[in-house]
Formats: structure tokens, sequence, C-alpha cells
């Protein structure tokens, strides 16, 4: 990670105070960032995101419906880690391990800044999705 004062703000455990997206406007995340010296790791999911009312062994023995289910349920959680790298006020990650592999090889970038105990992230992701995140330091 390149070396900052900014940088040195970043480290610690951050809850998500909410989400603002132009493609999902009315999902209400919830979730968890963890951000050390090197390394950063989040995961967060729709807090409206409900227990499948189904226990399978293999994909074949899932109904059309519970398929759906399943997809429905993927598509409102969120999870990676990796190294990041900070240039100005800007937060760049390079992926260990992502919800979704088909973002290895993506480094996304996110303009960051702090209001008080906060942190805003912001951008545009690979999809074209304008975010807004509001994280609150918890510790």
């Amino acid at each position: 990670m390149s070396g900052s004062s900014a940088a040195d703000g970043l480290e610690g455990t951050w809850q998500l105070v909410s989400h603002r997206s132009s493609i999902k406007p009315d999902t209400d995340w919830t979730g968890l960032m963890i951000i050390t010296r090197q390394y950063l790791s989040r995961v967060y999911m729709s807090r409206s995101r409900r227990k499948l009312p189904f226990d399978h062994e293999t994909k074949t023995d899932l109904t059309v419906r519970e398929k759906d289910e399943v997809i429905e349920s993927y598509n409102l959680f969120r999870a990676g880690c990796g190294r990041y790298s900070i240039e100005g006020s800007t937060l760049t990650v390079h992926p260990i391990a992502y919800y979704n592999p088909v973002n290895f090889g993506k480094s996304p970038r996110r303009n960051f800044e702090f209001r008080q105990d906060q942190l805003i992230l912001s951008g545009v992701t690979s999809n074209g999705d304008e975010v807004e995140e509001i994280w609150k330091r918890v510790e």
C-alpha cells in the first residue's frame, strides 16, 4: 500500500450505514469491512435476503422456482478481499478472493473521503452502477 496520512485513517473496522446504487436503488444493505495496513476485506448483503427454504444435495434436485431463488439470493450478497493501494483520494482494491470470479483481473476503484467517524466510498462499478457507500467506524 502506498503510504499516506489519509491511508492511516482507513485502518479499522467499519459497519455499512448506507449504500446508494443507481441500478438497485431500493436495496437495504448491511455489512462489515475490515481494513489493515495492507489488506481490505468486506462482506455485505441485503437485509431482506431470505434464507433459502430448502436443503439440497445437487443442483439437479432444485425446481425451477428454487433455482430462481438461489440466483436472487446470490444477487443480494457481496464479498471480497485483497490488497489495496491509495493514490490521492482514490482507493484501488487488488482482489485475492471475490464473490464473483468474473471480477478477477479487475481492480475496483473508489474515491474516498472522511466525515467525522464515517468513510465515504463512491464511484462507478464495472457494470456502470453509480454507487456511494457510507461506512461508520466501529473499531
